[in-house]
Parts: structure tokens; C-alpha cells; sequence
């Protein structure tokens, strides 16, 4: 793992997120460096909301599932929390609207936002999705059991979307990559 400070917030790059990048790159290195801008832009979403609430990140750390901001608890009201955790999708989905607006909703800068906004509402444990269900989820078993069907459900659909995309060849291999590890992550950790 390659590691730095920038200020007192540490900056981790795993073996993992090399992989995934040197596999991605043998498609498209436009489309792979738009998905990455747009990674980022999400990220600094969730940054901007956390200093709003005058909290600071430990680490950001790029892996193979993508880019993680490592936190100290927020200890925040459940309507912030879910402020933090929905602000990098936000980010997304804004940048996909304005993109629409423009004419240019069918672009790559488009489309990848639009994608990464829908992959992270997904209700992963390490995704926006799974943080926000938790917030949800707190005070009521049944709402909990009701999102780990959920849950399920959305894992099947994105393994049968990845198979169909995958056997249609409309997929890159960076992608599948990417589903699997988080599967593994989400079901084995």
C-alpha cells in the first residue's frame, strides 16, 4: 500500500485500486479518466458535507471498490448523517441534470455520473446506499429485515445486469472486476 499526509488526513492507495486501473486502462483511458474525475467529484460531495458538520476525514483511501473516506463516527443527527452519506450521490446526480440540461446528457461525463449516482444508492454494506439504510434502519427491525431483502434483490439484479452486459460484450472486464469484489466484500467480510 502506497501511503502519504496531506495535512493530517492520510491518503492510502491499495495494490487493489492499481489492478482495477491497469485493467481498465486497456479499454478506453477517455472513458476510464472521466470515471475517475467523476469517483472524485463524489468523494469531494461527501468531503463538502462533512465540513459542513466541522468533521474531518482520517484517511481517503483508493482501492479496488473504488475510493473510501475512512471517518471517526460522525456523531451526528440521523438528518446529517444521511446529508453526509447522500451528498457524494447528489454531486452526481447534479452534474448528470446539468449535463441534460446542456444537451449533452449523453456523454460520457453524463452518463458515468448517472451510473456512479445509481451503483452507490445501491444498499451495499460499503456503499452510500448501505450507510444511508443503516441510518434508516436503526430503531426499527422490521425496516431492517425489509432492506436486507432489498439487499439481496439488488445483489441478484446486478450480477444478472454484469452477466447480460457481459455476454452481450458491452462490458469491460474493469467493471466485472469492480461488481466481484464488491459482492465478495459485502457477503465475506
Amino acid at each position: 500500500m502506497l501511503s502519504f499526509k496531506i495535512n493530517s488526513v492520510r491518503v492510502e492507495f491499495a495494490f487493489s485500486f492499481f489492478v482495477i486501473v491497469a485493467v481498465a486502462s486497456l479499454g478506453s483511458q477517455f472513458r476510464l479518466m472521466t470515471t475517475l474525475l467523476c469517483c472524485g467529484l463524489h468523494e469531494l460531495g461527501h468531503l463538502a458535507a462533512m465540513t459542513c458538520f466541522d468533521r474531518k476525514p482520517n484517511a481517503v483511501c483508493f482501492y479496488g471498490g473504488g475510493i473510501k473516506i475512512k471517518a471517526p463516527v460522525l456523531c451526528l443527527d440521523s438528518k446529517r448523517e444521511m446529508t453526509v452519506y447522500s451528498a457524494g450521490c447528489a454531486v452526481n446526480l447534479t452534474l448528470y441534470c446539468m449535463s441534460c440540461v446542456i444537451g449533452m446528457g449523453h456523454t460520457t461525463f453524463a452518463v458515468s455520473n448517472l451510473l456512479l449516482c445509481l451503483f452507490n444508492l445501491m444498499p451495499f454494506e460499503h456503499l452510500d446506499g448501505g450507510k444511508i439504510t443503516s441510518v434508516l434502519t436503526v430503531s426499527s427491525l422490521s425496516w431492517y429485515n425489509l432492506f436486507r431483502a432489498v439487499r439481496v434483490i439488488a445483489s441478484l439484479v446486478l450480477v444478472l445486469a454484469v452477466l447480460k452486459a457481459f455476454l452481450t460484450g458491452s462490458l469491460h472486464l474493469a467493471t466485472i472486476a469492480c461488481v466481484v469484489y464488491l459482492l465478495v466484500s459485502e457477503y465475506l467480510s
